[in-house]
């Protein structure tokens, strides 16, 4: 069986943290310092998330979206 989940990742510019969220895995709110890290934790956590929804895959798709927004202060 075949999942497909949406994954977004949006930047704390505050906090200095990428954080991920998503409308299809329940309970799915991790932050990580690297994009690259929280691909990783991201991926670890999905088993455990879709055990507790007692869904079972042989094959998942994960679409990361991401956004980062910086404001930039000129003087001139």
């Amino acid at each position: 069986m075949l999942g497909a989940y949406k994954i977004n990742f949006i930047w704390d510019n505050e906090a200095q943290v990428w954080i991920a969220t998503s409308d299809d895995l329940h309970g799915l709110i991790l932050e990580h310092e690297s994009f690259e890290g929280l691909i990783h934790e991201v991926q670890l956590a999905i088993p455990m998330l879709l055990e507790i929804e007692e869904k079972t895959f042989t094959d998942l798709t994960l679409d990361f979206v991401a956004h980062r927004q910086e404001r930039l202060a000129y003087s001139g």
